[in-house]
Parts: structure tokens; sequence; C-alpha cells
């Protein structure tokens, strides 16, 4: 049931790209704020998340040449915390 003053947010499905993802785990600090504040609302507001295929590797792939396993332990973590996260093949229908 609906309170009198809040509001009510539809459930949306949402991708979010890699670069946003990047953002939240180890990007500066202004950007790292948006994200956060964009994966705060989605968490609390019950939504879901969209990702390609290819997230793990945009993600990963300066982590590991860099051999900084905080930083791909960090990515795995967030991902499996994510209650709603989704992801969808890279194909020519997503185009």
């Amino acid at each position: 049931m609906v309170k009198k003053g809040e509001r009510v947010v539809e459930r949306l499905k949402l991708y979010i790209d890699s670069n946003i993802w990047i953002y939240h785990i180890e990007g500066n600090k202004e950007l790292q704020d948006y994200a956060n504040t964009l994966f705060k609302w989605v968490i609390s507001t019950n939504q879901i998340l969209i990702g390609s295929t290819l997230l793990y590797t945009e993600c990963l792939v300066i982590p590991k040449i860099k051999q900084r396993e905080e930083l791909i332990n960090g990515y795995f973590e967030f991902f499996k915390a994510m209650p709603d996260l989704k992801f969808i093949d890279v194909n020519s229908n997503i185009a």
C-alpha cells in the first residue's frame, strides 16, 4: 500500500552501460558519486538492470592487465549483489 505523499515508481528495465559500472567501482570522485546515486536509486526502487554479455569483459580488461585482484573481486561481488541484474546476448537483435 502506498502511503500519502509517497511516489509510486513503476518497475523499469534499465540498460546500464559498462562505463557506469566502471565509474562506480573505480571512477574518479565526481563520476563515482553520480554512479553511486544511480545504483542506490535502482536498488531502493527495485528496478531491473540489463547488461550485455560483454559487461564482464569491458569491466575486467584493465584490472586483469594491471593484475588488480581487488578490483576484479570488487566487480564480481558487486555483480552478485545486484538483485535483478539480467544479461542479454550481443547480436543483431539489439542493434
